[in-house]
This record gives C-alpha cells, sequence and structure tokens, in this order.
C-alpha cells in the first residue's frame, strides 16, 4: 500500500508541474532578415547570424515546445568548405592587381580581418585623384573590385585602400601600382 501511495504521489507531481518549458526565448525569424548581415543599433552588433544556439525539445502530454535554429524542410542551412580562400582572414591586406598590365579593366582584390570603413581609390603619378572605387562598410572577408577606367591615358596609376575598423581599434593604409595601356 505505501508502494502504490508512492507512485501516485510521484504521478500528481507530474501532471501538476510537468509544465511548457523553454531553453530561452525564440526569435522572430525576420529580426534577422533571415540570419545575415549586419544589425546594428549603435551599441549593440550582429553580424551575419545564422540562426539561434540549438536548446531541445521539452514537452509533456499536451505540450511541446521546440527552440533553436530555424529549419526549412529540404533547405541547405550552412556550408562547410576547404577552399582557404573562404576562410576570414587574420590581417589587412591589400593585394597586386591582376592582370597587370591592363586593357580594358582589372581586379583589385583586399582582406579585412573584421567589420571596416573602406576607401579604395585611383591616383596618377602627380597624386591626382582619377577615380573613386569604393566608399562604404564592409564585413569581414576577401572583398574584390573592378576597375575600367575610361577617358585617360595609358601609364602608371596607383591605388590606396584605406580601411578602418567599425570600432575604430584599427586602421589600414596600402598603396599598389598599375599599369593600364590602350
Amino acid at each position: 500500500m505505501k508502494f502504490i501511495g508512492i507512485i501516485f504521489i510521484i504521478m500528481v507531481t507530474q501532471l501538476l508541474f510537468t509544465q511548457y518549458a523553454s531553453g530561452q526565448y525564440t526569435i522572430a525569424q525576420s529580426v534577422f532578415g533571415n540570419g545575415a548581415g549586419i544589425i546594428t543599433n549603435g551599441s549593440n552588433h550582429i553580424i551575419s547570424t545564422t540562426g539561434q544556439p540549438f536548446i531541445g525539445i521539452t514537452s509533456n502530454t499536451v505540450h511541446k515546445h521546440i527552440a533553436g535554429f530555424w529549419y526549412v524542410q529540404g533547405a541547405k542551412a550552412t556550408g562547410i568548405s576547404t577552399m582557404p580562400e573562404e576562410i576570414l582572414p587574420g590581417a589587412y591586406q591589400l593585394m597586386q592587381n591582376y592582370p597587370n598590365p591592363f586593357n580594358p579593366a582589372t581586379v583589385i582584390e583586399y582582406a579585412l580581418p573584421e567589420v571596416s570603413h573602406v576607401t579604395i581609390k585611383v591616383y596618377n603619378v602627380l597624386g591626382e585623384e582619377i577615380d573613386n572605387l569604393f566608399d562604404g562598410l564592409k564585413i569581414p572577408g576577401v572583398h574584390r573590385v573592378e576597375w575600367k577606367p575610361v577617358g585617360i591615358a595609358s601609364g602608371l596609376y596607383f591605388y590606396r585602400i584605406v580601411a578602418t575598423a567599425e570600432t575604430g581599434s584599427r586602421s589600414f593604409s596600402d598603396v599598389k601600382r598599375l599599369m593600364f595601356i590602350q
């Protein structure tokens, strides 16, 4: 009889105290634009999120709650690559343009280890600005910009990058030369 009483107490306890539970607050999918980009409110930044950390499933006979990643059946959420160029760079870098010499266009590649404001400009041998190729915010990674000169003479030109971390903690500047041949 004592054994049945203990079983009864356990069953009543489970029925009364097993409720809907959640390991974390869920975040609406639209909050992060489906998981990519830079979200900022001035003091907080979220860069390239792909979803929430997985927490698990809690349930009882009435409720079931799944907390964690957004899931679209049949869709590939993330990819894994062994390509070295897809690894985030550890330092700022400006690469030599290619092809060089060039006609009619060339590609300038640069690497950013963190979110940075980037300016890339082209100058002639007198130091006069010829073209502004990019001026804006970029996320970490390797980026490319193409330059197709219009209305300029063949000759030696210089391109310069100035990159400042969004946090203001670091800045980078470098200059390389290129040859335009018509």
